[in-house]
């Protein structure tokens, strides 16, 4: 990481959990279903608990920082700029369960998923949502939004309208929602984010299986 660090959004990746009562993430390829796991010490799992994929200003110790790097080689995180990064957003939205439609709000929508739990997006990221196959990267999905909205007539003058009030382009904004798209659904088991692909400096396991690793406090594999 370079003295650029504080114009880094930090994305968590992956699921986080207990195994066997000890804190545990576990990533899994989207296509090949291949999962990995590994147990973390508490300040780790701390740490990934916190992160909030909107900011760009950070109070990370150099230390923290330290751990960071670690996971983002084992795509445990992702770093993406601060601007411009709509590109970065390799990662790929995976849901868990099946989400259905239950209202609106002032700001959006309220969604539930067969695991029982309500929630709450934006009128961009429901878009965002409604296009996520497993497949797809937010990046390609962020991109599909963006074209699909211009090209629709009656979506122009709200488009024009946002950017004249805002001063920001539509792509802008939209690489700004797709943050808060990710922070919306933090935490929720019906949704998850996971690298395109298992990082090569992670041991693939058998397929269906999560094989779990340790984390050493450098934030590197202790298998």
């Amino acid at each position: 990481m370079s003295e650029k660090e504080d114009d880094m959004h930090v994305v968590q990746l992956g699921y986080l959990s207990e195994v066997d009562g000890a804190p545990n993430v576990t990533l899994q390829d989207p296509r090949t279903r291949e999962r990995k796991g590994y147990r973390l010490e508490h300040p780790m799992f701390e740490l990934l608990q916190s992160l909030d994929p909107t900011e760009t200003v950070h109070d990370f110790t150099p230390e923290e920082w330290h751990y960071l790097r670690g996971f983002a080689r084992l795509g445990i995180v992702a770093l993406t700029s601060d601007h411009d990064s709509v590109d970065e957003l390799t990662f790929i939205p995976v849901p868990r369960a099946d989400i259905s439609f239950v209202g609106m709000t002032d700001s959006g929508y309220q969604l539930t998923s067969t695991l029982g739990e309500k929630f709450e997006l934006s009128e961009h990221s429901t878009r965002f949502l409604g296009m996520a196959d497993s497949e797809r990267s937010l990046a390609e999905i962020v991109s599909a939004v963006h074209q699909e909205a211009l090209d629709r007539v009656e979506e122009r003058p709200a488009v024009e309208e946002m950017e004249r009030e805002s001063g920001a382009s539509f792509g802008e904004f939209l690489e700004a929602e797709a943050y808060r798209f990710i922070r919306a659904l933090r935490g929720n088991e019906a949704v998850s984010f996971e690298p395109h692909t298992i990082p090569v400096a992670v041991e693939e396991p058998s397929p269906g299986h999560a094989e779990t690793g340790r984390l050493s406090p450098a934030g590197e594999s202790g298998e």
